[in-house]
C-alpha cells in the first residue's frame, strides 16, 4: 500500500516495481500523482485522474483539468504510464491505468475520497488508453495478495477530448503503430478498437471534439458515442467548429461542458458551475 502522506507527492503505483519492467529508470516507473486536498470540504470527495495524452510516444501536460477543477470539491490526480516507444507496448499502458484506479479506491479512507464516484478525464491518446480501461476493466481479485488488486477498475465516469478511439476506422496511424506494433493482426486491432468493445457495462463518457481535428479525426468520438448510446450507456457528444487537436487551448466551452456532465452524473453539486 501507499503511504497516507504523500499529498502533493508523486508515488510509484508498484512500489515494488511493476510486472514486467524492463529496468529501475522513470521511464519504468509508472505512477500517480498525488494533487493537495480541496480546500472547507468535508466528507470523502469524487476523484479525478487525469489521463494524459501525447501519442504513445510521450506524456504530454495538463492543458487545463487541473485549473478548472482545483476549486471544486474533487481530489485530483495525474498518472504517468509507461509507453512503447521505451519498449512498453499494449497491455503495459491498459495496466498501468488500471492500477492507478484501483489505487484511488485502495486509498480512499487516506485521501478522502469516494471510490464509488471515480473519474476519468482524458484526451488525444490517453483517450485510447481510457476507452481500452472503460471497455476492458477488471473487477478485481478478492483473494490476492496485494490488496489493492482487490478493487475493480472500472472507472464510474469518463470525460474525453479529441480522443484517440479505433484502430480500424479513421484511425491516428502513429498511435497504432507505436502501441501495437508495425504488423498487428486483425485480431489485435479490433480488440483495441474500443468502438467495438462496447458492453451495457461500459463506463458513462462525455465527448469533445474539433470538427478541423486533422490529427485524430472527429469520427473516433463519434464512433465511440454511437456505440455508447446504442448500448444504452449515458454519453454526451459535443462537435465544436474549430480548434483543431487543440481543442482544449481554444475559446470552445469545454470547461462548461465538463462540468455540467459532471454534475449531471453526480461528481459536482448543484451550483459550482462558473465557480
Amino acid at each position: 500500500m501507499l503511504a497516507g502522506s504523500a499529498a502533493g507527492q508523486v508515488v510509484p503505483l508498484w512500489p515494488d516495481g511493476a510486472p514486467g519492467a524492463k529496468g529501475t529508470a522513470a521511464a519504468d516507473i509508472p505512477t500517480l500523482q498525488v494533487f493537495p486536498a480541496p480546500k472547507d470540504v468535508s466528507g470523502p470527495v469524487p476523484a479525478v485522474l487525469l489521463i494524459p495524452g501525447g501519442g504513445y510516444k510521450h506524456i504530454s501536460g495538463d492543458p487545463g483539468v487541473w485549473a478548472t477543477l482545483r476549486n471544486k470539491p474533487v481530489r485530483f490526480f495525474s498518472m504517468k504510464y509507461r509507453l512503447p516507444t521505451d519498449g512498453y507496448r499494449h497491455p503495459a499502458p491498459l495496466h498501468d491505468a488500471a492500477r492507478a484506479v484501483r489505487t484511488l479506491r485502495a486509498m480512499a479512507k487516506e485521501w478522502n475520497i469516494d471510490g464509488s464516484r471515480v473519474v476519468v478525464v482524458a484526451f488525444s491518446s490517453g483517450g485510447h488508453v481510457a476507452t481500452t480501461l472503460a471497455t476492458h476493466y477488471t473487477t478485481g481479485d478478492p483473494k490476492a495478495a496485494d490488496p489493492v488488486e482487490r478493487f475493480s477498475s472500472r472507472p464510474d465516469c469518463m470525460v474525453l477530448f479529441c480522443p484517440v478511439v479505433s484502430m480500424i476506422e479513421h484511425p491516428h496511424g502513429p498511435s497504432v503503430a507505436r502501441l501495437l506494433g508495425p504488423d498487428p493482426g486483425q485480431g489485435l486491432l479490433k480488440e483495441l478498437s474500443n468502438e467495438l468493445q462496447v458492453t451495457k457495462e461500459t463506463t458513462p463518457a462525455m465527448l469533445g471534439h474539433a470538427k478541423d481535428d486533422k490529427l485524430v479525426p472527429p469520427e473516433n468520438s463519434m464512433l465511440y458515442h454511437e456505440a455508447l448510446k446504442k448500448a444504452g450507456v449515458p454519453t454526451e457528444l459535443h462537435l465544436y467548429e474549430s480548434g483543431g487537436h487543440g481543442v482544449m487551448n481554444e475559446t470552445n466551452p469545454w470547461k462548461q461542458d465538463m462540468e455540467a456532465w459532471l454534475i449531471q452524473r453526480g461528481i459536482l453539486p448543484d451550483g459550482y458551475q462558473d465557480r
